[in-house]
């Protein structure tokens, strides 16, 4: 499991916060577009 702290720093290690988003959001990013498109939501 990632544990973040406080400060942004990981447990895993420093500085790896943002990549460790990305590679969460990375299988939503199509289905958001799925959904964005399905209702007209513009940004």
């Amino acid at each position: 499991m990632l544990i973040i702290r406080k400060n942004g720093n990981t447990k895993r290690g420093n500085g790896r916060l943002k990549s460790e988003i990305e590679h969460i959001k990375e299988p939503y990013l199509e289905k958001i577009e799925e959904i964005k498109k399905k209702y007209d939501i513009e940004e």
